[in-house]
């Protein structure tokens, strides 16, 4: 738990969180450089056990002992907590949530949220191919929440670009575009799918997701702030630089400089800048 997060959750206990069942925070998963998060979700940390149970195998996730019950949840973002697990020990988790989840689809194929930790655990493993699989039978199925069907067309184009199929990109994006052309995360993944084939028409699809970013406040799954905030700005910085809008390109890579928490981005914002300072003389 972050020191500067003990008092408010006190004050929050004191007031018994304001008569929620499940009370979440921000969890942070990864870390950049300088020791600041980079990647984050909102996670349940305190529930009440006479509303929610668990069910097996993966126990990430609580479910409602009375579906049809009214519960309040309340996530109060500014409160974070760091996780600093093992990077070995993380592989080795995965590899075994890998092995349980199988099992489970073989009596259960149409579980949502096993195929779904299926899908993911096949990107970490880096088993493009099969995740593939997964995540388009996960579109394909009924009763999904379109945020979290965005998160599987997050995960699929990170596979087709592993892959190198690019034109698959396209078309998955494609097809979705009409319907969640207003959704931010949405729109990152269309801009970054539209770089591929054309980086100057990418413009408009960065500033437009720019102008209502992903947020972790309200974003119900993972927020990566690298990717979320910092990517766009670095993209259009160096989209306005082969353009020669030096004035717009800075002003875009100056952002990434202040704020990024990798010292590899960091410095490759500074060399863009300053070869604008060196054309500006």
């Amino acid at each position: 738990l972050k020191e500067n997060s003990i008092n408010y959750l006190l004050s929050l206990k004191s007031r018994n969180f304001d008569n929620a069942d499940v009370v979440s925070f921000t969890w942070n998963l990864e870390f950049g450089d300088d020791g600041r998060s980079i990647k984050s979700v909102p996670h349940w940390f305190i529930y009440k056990k006479d509303k929610f149970h668990f069910e097996s195998p993966v126990h990430s996730t609580i479910f409602a002992n009375d579906p049809n019950a009214k519960l309040v949840g309340n996530f109060y973002s500014q409160i974070e907590v760091d996780h600093l697990k093992d990077k070995e020990r993380k592989i080795f988790r995965y590899s075994q949530t890998l092995d349980l989840v199988k099992k489970i689809l073989v009596k259960d194929p149409n579980n949502l949220r096993i195929l779904f930790n299926y899908g993911e655990g096949l990107v970490f493993d880096k088993s493009f191919s099969e995740a593939i699989e997964v995540f388009l039978k996960f579109l394909e199925m009924e009763k999904i929440d379109d945020e979290k069907k965005i998160v599987a067309l997050e995960n699929l184009l990170l596979c087709y670009l592993s892959l190198g199929k690019k034109a698959e990109i396209k078309k998955l994006l494609d097809t979705y575009y009409k319907k969640y052309s207003h959704n931010p995360r949405f729109i990152l993944a269309y801009a970054d799918a539209t770089v591929l084939f054309n980086l100057l028409e990418a413009e408009k699809f960065y500033l437009k997701y720019l102008s209502n970013p992903l947020r972790i406040e309200t974003s119900a799954y993972l927020f990566d702030f690298e990717r979320h905030f910092i990517h766009p700005n670095l993209v259009l910085g160096q989209i306005y630089f082969q353009t020669n809008n030096f004035t717009e390109s800075q002003k875009y890579l100056n952002v990434v400089y202040r704020n990024s928490t990798m010292n590899k981005t960091k410095q490759n914002a500074m060399l863009f800048i300053d070869k604008i300072q060196f054309l500006r003389r």
